[in-house]
């Protein structure tokens, strides 16, 4: 019998780009499209994730370049409001709650992902152009090993 952890696959063969801003997804991925020249194509299936209050849809964006590159713009960010049975915690008895796809980057509001990337890729001219997008307030690369739940990114 094989078991096989997490800890044996290697994260050096993509790129984690975080991106503040105040855009809805559909707008950011069309202006990433526009800039760097991808076609980022809305996921019919979200990401989700399911934890004790709840299941949390998150809006996932996938393009595959020539160079077999895979780029994800996934939110940071979901919401899910929950009936609460019994007390009214508010008006209309529910119960907002909020997951991070990355918890520990909280105020990261999107995650661009690339996939399959070799040493020739320039990630400082991906975030010069990303910068250059007047609604991202900031966009920069994060390293595996400062992400406490990069399983969330194995997608």
């Amino acid at each position: 019998m094989y078991k096989l952890v997490l800890d044996d696959f290697y994260y050096d063969d993509f790129v984690l780009i975080a991106m503040t801003t105040s855009l809805e997804d559909y707008k950011l991925a069309y202006l990433i499209n526009q800039v760097i020249q991808v076609h980022l194509c809305r996921e019919r299936d979200d990401v989700k994730i399911i934890n004790k209050t709840g299941t949390f849809p998150f809006s996932h964006y996938v393009f595959k370049d020539d160079q077999s590159c895979i780029w994800r713009l996934i939110t940071n960010k979901s919401f899910v409001t929950n009936e609460k049975s019994g007390e009214t915690f508010d008006l209309f008895g529910e119960i907002q709650s909020v997951c991070y796809f990355s918890f520990d980057y909280k105020t990261v509001d999107f995650w661009l992902k690339i996939e399959n990337v070799d040493d020739s890729f320039q990630v400082d001219q991906l975030l010069k152009k990303l910068n250059f997008i007047k609604h991202i307030s900031m966009a920069y690369q994060v390293e595996m090993e400062d992400v406490k739940n990069i399983n969330n990114f194995i997608l």
